[in-house]
């Protein structure tokens, strides 16, 4: 028999209501951590992208060391692999530098808010810390990175 204690305050909010969308409406994210996640994102495809092609040429590798190149045709389809390899490996390092020079120059208006050096939510602390971890490792691999890399970082820590 139910008492007196189980029944619900008066004006009291049932959680399924709240979930229904009568409760507080939950507010969207900070635009500096749309534009982090933003960046993290396109860094991680640009990443995947470039691991891919690299397998893929490092494959086309193996597969044709072993080939007896003195035969024409062997030759030519050794060479027409490798040249559709380091294409497509191209093409990923293409799409990377066009990222990190965007993110240099900081010529991209929906990524702005990702520079603020001025960031206070915790999350977005966190991803701001991330990103820049990706970014160091991205440099390491790429033994100092050049001076574009470097730029990137600069803007990013200014």
């Amino acid at each position: 028999m139910p008492t007196g204690a189980d029944r619900p305050r008066a004006g009291a909010r049932s959680a399924k209501a709240r979930r229904d969308g009568e409760g507080a409406a939950r507010r969207p994210p900070l635009p500096s951590a749309r534009a982090l996640r933003l960046i993290l994102d396109e860094l991680e495809a640009a990443k995947a992208t470039l691991g891919a092609a690299t397998e893929a040429l490092r494959a086309v590798d193996a597969r044709v060391r072993s080939w007896d190149r003195s035969e024409a045709f062997l030759d030519r389809r050794a060479h027409a692999l490798h040249d559709e390899a380091t294409t497509a490996f191209a093409a990923a390092l293409d799409v990377q530098h066009a990222f990190l020079a965007r993110l240099a120059d900081r010529g991209d208006r929906t990524l702005g808010p990702a520079f603020s050096s001025r960031l206070r939510a915790a999350g977005t602390r966190r991803l701001q810390a991330r990103v820049h971890r990706e970014l160091r490792a991205l440099q390491r691999a790429f033994e100092g990175g050049g001076a574009l890399l470097a730029r990137t970082l600069t803007a990013l820590d200014a």
